[in-house]
């Protein structure tokens, strides 16, 4: 899992830090489970837990921070924990430009087919020390979009975390 950035303290000025706004999906019936992204790192062909929504937060907007290596991501899933009577049930979206796989049969029938093949992902790129901007990171529905409100996500990373990282920050948009 990446290293949460919480406070000015915890962020260590050696490593490159991304920060953005988190759209969830569930809101109240998240349960207080934390949400994760899985992320895909080319270069060292790792696989990473960007953790965007943290337990027992019920926001529908959630500021994420973290610290990761430089070089090329692919996001690959959304992970997330829907309450039920007897706890919670484990989900895993893939997640893919202009397709919707949280509805299991439009999935299931892909997953079956050749056009998954054409499927793409999103992705991003990080290659210096220094803190990205990443955007607004909409997983409110099955079709994931990404857009950008700097503005609004420096004055979360100032007011919540004290890091004033944010006006100086290189912006880039997964694609």
């Amino acid at each position: 899992m990446l290293k949460c950035v919480v406070d000015k303290e915890s962020r260590n000025y050696r490593s490159p830090m991304i920060y953005g706004v988190f759209v969830q999906r569930l809101g109240f019936s998240s349960g207080g489970f934390a949400q994760f992204i899985l992320l895909y790192h080319y270069d060292d062909q790792k696989y990473y837990r960007l953790q965007v929504k943290e337990p027992f937060t019920s926001a529908k907007e959630i500021l994420f921070c973290a610290e990761l290596p430089a070089g090329k991501y692919e996001i690959r899933s959304y992970n997330y924990v829907r309450s039920k009577w007897y706890g919670g049930k484990v989900y895993e979206e893939p997640i893919y430009r202009n397709f919707d796989a949280s509805d299991s049969l439009n999935f299931n029938s892909l997953k079956d087919s050749t056009t998954s093949l054409s499927l793409e992902r999103f992705t991003f790129v990080i290659t210096d020390v220094a803190p990205y901007y990443v955007g607004l990171w909409d997983f409110n529905s099955g079709l994931v979009k990404f857009s950008s409100n700097k503005e609004y996500a420096d004055e979360k990373l100032k007011r919540l975390i004290h890091i004033s990282d944010g006006p100086k920050a290189i912006s880039i948009l997964p694609e």
